[in-house]
């Protein structure tokens, strides 16, 4: 809850996109195809496990920074009652569970 007398703190939490993509990929069921450019340091990349854009790893004109970070600003607000900008829904299904 935010707090309405003092101050509040967000925490944001970065990960190295190099790692996080790799981990992905080693959990994920089965292979999943990736390229390689191996004129960059930062392939093999499995960048078809996060969100950027492939310069982002380099390419022929440009060096490969994997760059993170927020694009933008960032603000707490607050509001009276309840307000839903986005809702994600995540389903986990379970074999044998007789559910169907």
């Amino acid at each position: 809850l935010l707090s309405t007398e003092g101050s509040n703190t967000l925490v944001v939490t970065f990960q190295n996109a190099l790692d996080y993509a790799l981990k992905t990929s080693e959990e994920y069921p089965y292979d999943v195809p990736f390229s390689e450019y191996y004129n960059t340091w930062s392939e093999p990349s499995h960048r078809n496990f996060i969100r950027k854009t492939n310069n982002d790893f380099g390419w022929d004109w440009g060096p490969s920074f994997v760059p993170c970070g927020i694009i933008g600003e960032v603000r707490l607000d607050m509001v009276q009652g309840v307000r839903f900008q986005g809702l994600t829904v995540e389903q986990h299904h379970h074999q044998g569970d007789g559910g169907g």
